[in-house]
């Protein structure tokens, strides 16, 4: 029947009658959508949510990972050497140094600026380095 109603609207060159198709069509498939999703999803979705975090700070909702005492993270070492000896400090050079994902190189940044070994972002230049490389010495 679809088919029938949609060829005879085509063969139509009136924008409205297009109009009107188009709108009628939108409304099957929200329709069709509509009793889909009921059907297939019905036991899927929770009867509430729940806002408060598990974890321990669960006052906090939107706490970061550098909250708390666990935000040494066992890279951050060999991030700071990496940053020193580069002379430069960005999410991407990190990613590609290190081997990791963007939002582990970010927090990564986020924790050598806290500790004051590289400077502000400023859109997408690298960042300042302020500490230097340890100088070896010979003994």
């Amino acid at each position: 029947m679809i088919h029938y109603l949609y060829n005879y609207f085509l063969t139509r060159k009136s924008a409205e009658n297009k109009s009107k198709l188009y709108k009628w069509l939108q409304w099957q498939l929200y329709k069709y959508l509509k009793v889909y999703l009921v059907k297939h999803y019905e036991n899927e979705v929770p009867n509430e949510i729940n806002l408060e975090s598990e974890g321990r700070d669960s006052g906090n909702l939107f706490g970061t990972a550098l909250d708390g005492d666990d935000d040494d993270d066992e890279l951050y070492e060999e991030a700071r050497m990496a940053v020193i000896q580069a002379k430069k400090a960005s999410a991407s050079y990190l990613q590609r140094k290190l081997k990791v994902g963007y939002a582990r190189a970010a927090r990564l940044l986020d924790m050598l600026e806290e500790r004051g070994v590289i400077g502000p972002g400023e859109g997408a230049k690298p960042r300042e380095v302020f500490t230097e490389a340890p100088e070896e010495t010979e003994e």
